[in-house]
C-alpha cells in the first residue's frame, strides 16, 4: 500500500475527528438542555446553542465514510 493512500486517510480521518469534535460540543453535550428548552440552550460559557448543531454528525460521517473507503480500495488492474 503506498504512502498517498495513508496520507489521503489520514487526512479525511481528522477531518472526521474534527466535524465529530464539533458535533459534541455544539450538541451532544448539552442534548438535555437543547431538547428542554424547545428552542436554544445557553452555555455557562455564555454560548447560545440550537438543535441545529446535531447537523454536524453529517460531514463526520461522510468524513469516515471516505476514509474508510480509501483503505479499502484497491489499485485497478490492468
Amino acid at each position: 500500500m503506498g504512502a498517498a493512500k495513508w496520507i489521503r486517510f489520514a487526512v479525511l480521518a481528522l477531518f472526521a475527528s474534527l466535524f465529530f469534535w464539533l458535533f459534541y460540543i455544539r450538541y451532544w453535550k448539552y442534548r438535555d438542555c437543547i431538547a428542554a428548552s424547545k428552542s436554544s440552550c445557553v452555555t455557562p460559557e455564555g454560548d447560545n446553542l440550537i438543535s441545529a448543531g446535531a447537523f454536524w454528525i453529517i460531514p463526520a460521517i461522510v468524513f469516515v465514510f471516505f476514509a474508510l473507503w480509501t483503505v479499502r480500495r484497491r489499485k485497478a488492474t490492468r
